[in-house]
This record gives C-alpha cells, structure tokens and sequence, in this order.
C-alpha cells in the first residue's frame, strides 16, 4: 500500500482505505455490548435491595450510556469519514436507520399491544365500568408521537410555569417518554445523525491535518454538555432542568467528541502510514485502555458522584479509551491485512467473535428489551398461576 507521502491529497489512513476496518476495530462492536447489558442490567437488576452493597450499587446506576454515545459518534464517522454525505441530510439519515426502523416501530407496537391488552382486562374485571376504554383511547392518543420519533423533544415542556399551555401542553409532557420508553434514546441519537453531515463537512474544512485543533474543539464540546449538568446540579429547585437527561441536543457533544476522537485517530494513521509501530507499543496502549476501563469501574463503585453531573462527566475519559485501544489495533495491523492479536486481556475479549456478534446487534437489543421483558414476565406469572397482564410494570417508566 502507498505511504502517506504517496496517497493523494486528502486520502485517509491505510487502516479505514483498506475497506474492512470493522473487521480490524473489532474491539468496539465488544464495546457497545458491554454498554447496552450494563444499561439492561441496570433496568432490571434489584440494585434498590438494601441487602445490595453499596459499591454494587453504584456500580449498577452509574452505567455508561455516554460510552454508548461516544462509540456510536466514533462508528459513524469511522464508516462515513471518506464517504460522499453531500446528497443531503434526509439521504444521510435515511442510509442510517433503515435497518432501525423496523425494529423501532415493532418494538412500538408490541408495547402498545402489550397496555391495549392490559386495559382490556381492567375493563372486564370492572365490570364495564369505562375506566379501561378511556385510558385504551388515551393511550391510541399517546402513540402519535411515537409515530414521528418526536417524544424526547417534548421533555422541554417541564421549563414551562405550571398549567401553562392548556392541554397542549399537558399532552406533550404526559408523551414525553415513548410507549415503548427506552426509544426515547433511539430518537435522541437520531438527532445526532441529522447533524453529523454539516459537522463533518466542517471538520473536512478547517480540522484537515490539524490535530491539535480536533483535540481542542472535543474539549469545548465536553464542556458545553457539562455546563448544563453543573447548573442543574448546583442551582436552587432546579428539577426542571430534569429534562435535560433526555433532551436530543444534549447527546450531540458527547457524539460529536467521539466523532472527533476517531478523526483524530485517523489522522495519527495518516501520520504514521509509512513505518508499522513495535508490536510493544500495541501492548502498552491496550494495557492503557484497560486500565482506564478498570479505574472507571473503580471509582464509580468506591466514590458516591453526583449522578446527573456523572451523565457526561466521562466523555472526554471514552474518547480517551477509544483512542488507545485504537492505536493497540494500529500497532498490531500489517498493511497486507495480518494482524498479530493481542492474547490477553480485556481488547481480546472485546475482539472476540461472540462479543463482536451482540454489539452488531446491542441496538436491537436495547429497542426490544421492555416489551420482551413483559411478555416474560407475563409467562412466569401464568406458569405460577397468576394474572400477568395487569400491573405488569418495568421500572417506573
């Protein structure tokens, strides 16, 4: 393959060129299955038992949906970095959910089915009483929403006065959260896809070969994500910042910062194409990277943080992960595609085939997790002779 001094102008690193760097960043399909079961685990996991140890605890609730964020910025501009995005955003997004949108609307339309069959039953165990009916209606109401994935935007009703707005307002706060709740995410991170072709194409125009510029700008973004979180942390009744959490702006620095990080990783590729690093050097970013994970893990399970402040506390500390374990795969890859493979550790079983599989499918996962979660907890009720569609509840969603 050409060195760096003889691409053309403007191509990138051998490692994306080479046209199987999914296969070669194998590590961060791992990734995302490990932050979609901590987030699952999370959800059902009864970390509220006070026989729970309060390292464990905190381990559980300080799960890292902002690693799931960085990755997802860091996949996409990993897969989109040399590709033509011009055609426009529409093209953009479309190319980018379409293997979603099916998986989003049937995940939909199970938990819908799932709260139709549950006021069903209440309406015949009260007797006709109408109660069931209006919230069935209710609920066919509700939905629209989730139809148009616009429900997260509607968390910003809670900076409005009290009773302000009229219904309209009532509606839209009570549909804040989708029928099938943890979608809300899905329709935040597809914010961030509408605006990643205008970032890149900056980027592409003032960041080309300037790395200290794209550290630089990843750092004002984590700080433009935290100084949200700082005021509604420190500021007197400050609930109604609560809808931050869900509000689509606020996972576009955290996606931008590991969009950044993989295009300062292919810059660093670029620098390096003519000479291959010691397979040491490999060892030692791995080793990095783990321990970076490790003291993460550490930390949140040994020191109570504030857990709003903790949302984005640790992009820039992803990004950070994301990029050592990055230049491990660098120094280990051959430019005639043989790769010598790190035997030990946390990277090797992020690499592993097994890992590699459920990242491909963590996003699914996460879409289906609730409505399959009832329909289990359904079948164990009526194998023990209860009633399970009623009061069939999931966290407090």
């Amino acid at each position: 393959m050409a060195s760096a001094e003889e691409a053309p102008k403007g191509e990138r690193t051998p490692l994306l060129a080479s046209g199987s760097s999914k296969q070669k960043l194998a590590f961060i399909e791992g990734l995302r299955f490990v932050a979609v079961g901590w987030i699952v685990v999370y959800h059902y996991a009864a970390w509220t038992d006070s026989s729970v140890p309060e390292a464990v605890k905190r381990l559980i609730t300080n799960f890292p949906l902002d690693l799931f964020t960085v990755v997802s910025g860091f996949v996409t501009h990993l897969a989109y970095a040399n590709k033509d995005t011009s055609g426009g955003t529409l093209q953009f997004l479309g190319g980018r959910v379409q293997k979603l949108v099916l998986i989003y609307y049937l995940s939909s339309l199970l938990c819908l089915g799932i709260k139709l069959t549950n006021h069903a039953v209440e309406e015949k165990e009260d007797g006709g009483g109408g109660h069931g009916s209006k919230r069935l209606v209710n609920d066919l109401i509700a939905f629209v929403p989730d139809i148009f994935g616009i429900n997260a935007w509607f968390s910003a009703t809670s900076l409005l006065p009290v009773g302000a707005g009229g219904a309209v307002v009532s509606y839209l706060a009570e549909t804040t959260m989708p029928t099938n709740a943890p979608l809300w995410y899905v329709q935040a991170l597809a914010f961030c896809w509408v605006l990643y072709p205008t970032f890149k194409g900056l980027v592409k125009e003032h960041c080309a070969e300037q790395m200290g510029r794209v550290a630089v700008i990843a750092v004002c973004m984590w700080l433009l994500s935290m100084l949200p979180l700082c005021v509604y942390a420190v500021y007197p009744g400050g609930s109604q910042f609560q809808f931050l959490k869900v509000f689509p702006p606020f996972l576009v620095p955290s996606f931008l910062v590991g969009a950044l990080a993989c295009e300062l990783h292919l810059q660093s590729q670029a620098l390096s194409a003519s000479s291959r690093p010691a397979v040491l050097s490999s060892q030692y970013a791995a080793i990095a990277a783990e321990l970076l994970f490790v003291g993460y893990c550490v930390v949140v399970a040994l020191v109570p943080l504030n857990g709003d402040l903790a949302l984005h506390l640790w992009t820039l500390f992803w990004a950070g992960m994301l990029l050592l374990f990055s230049a491990a795969v660098a120094a280990t890859e051959g430019y005639d595609g043989e790769a010598e493979q790190i035997q030990c550790g946390l990277k090797w079983v992020l690499d592993s085939e097994f890992l590699g599989l459920l990242g491909g499918v963590s996003l699914y996962v996460y879409a289906l997790q609730r409505p399959l979660s009832i329909l289990c907890h359904w079948c164990v009720d009526m194998t023990a002779g209860e009633p399970g569609w009623v009061h069939v509840q999931w966290m407090d969603w």
